[in-house]
């Protein structure tokens, strides 16, 4: 299950006032677009960090992991055309997700595809995702194997012009029954993954299924490693579709 989402029982908790940061943002958005015409509105990642290049949000352990697949979960939920999908991120340490996992919170994918989809929407990732040459450890998103799932199961449901680098996934496990399931994206378009390696994972989906990407259209992948890896199509519907699998 990916529907619920929440943070680490222990951990410090923090103020959600989603409400009132989501009015903000398009009260905001609103005089802009009155203003120019067309606007996107600013990220409230609570994260450390603005968000750009030179000062990527900071990555620091599972709560804020978490926390930035939460508000992801949240702007996809509401169509939120957003800053944050091109926003840069930086680990700054190894993420351990096996505590999440053992709580039974669910880590959310990021985005979502949409049939048919040229990688234009809202929920597509365009930002930069910089593991700083750590691990994420444990990382599972897995759909319920009795319901048709959307498509897309990855830490990032699709990419467009993403960069994702230097960083490693160790024992991941990704499950559905539907199309497009890997570790890192559902869906890549044009993006760079440089330095990636996927170790020990489990991947299993109906169709177009990958270790780190299960499609690719174009762009640059350099040092990619996937080892000690399954990739299996498990697909329900044995009239569904043409089954493609494959290591990266």
């Amino acid at each position: 299950m990916f529907a619920a989402h929440g943070v680490v029982p222990g951990a410090a908790v923090r103020g959600r006032t989603t409400s009132v940061r989501r009015a903000a943002r398009w009260i905001a958005v609103a005089l802009l677009v009155g203003a120019a015409g067309t606007a996107v509105a600013q990220c409230t990642m609570p994260l450390p960090g603005e968000g750009t290049a030179q000062d990527p949000y900071e990555i620091d352990g599972p709560v804020a992991f978490v926390s930035m697949t939460d508000e992801f979960a949240e702007l996809t939920q509401y169509d939120s055309y957003d800053a944050c999908w091109s926003a840069s991120f930086e680990l700054t340490n190894d993420v351990d997700l096996s505590g999440v996992n053992e709580a039974g919170i669910d880590v959310v994918p990021i985005g979502r595809a949409v049939p048919g989809d040229s990688f234009a929407g809202e929920d597509t990732f365009s930002g930069t995702f910089d593991g700083g040459n750590h691990a994420i450890y444990d990382f599972r998103a897995e759909t319920d194997p009795a319901a048709r799932d959307p498509s897309g199961l990855a830490l990032f449901a699709q990419v467009r012009d993403a960069v994702v680098r230097d960083v490693t996934f160790v024992n991941p496990v990704v499950s559905s029954t539907s199309y497009e399931v890997a570790v890192v994206a559902g869906a890549a378009h044009d993006a760079t993954i440089h330095d990636v390696t996927i170790s020990g994972a489990d991947v299993r989906g109906g169709s177009v299924v990958g270790g780190v990407a299960g499609r690719v259209t174009g762009g640059t992948w350099t040092n990619v490693t996937v080892r000690a890896t399954s990739v299996s199509v498990v697909d329900t519907d044995k009239t569904n579709r043409t089954w493609r699998g494959g290591g990266l």
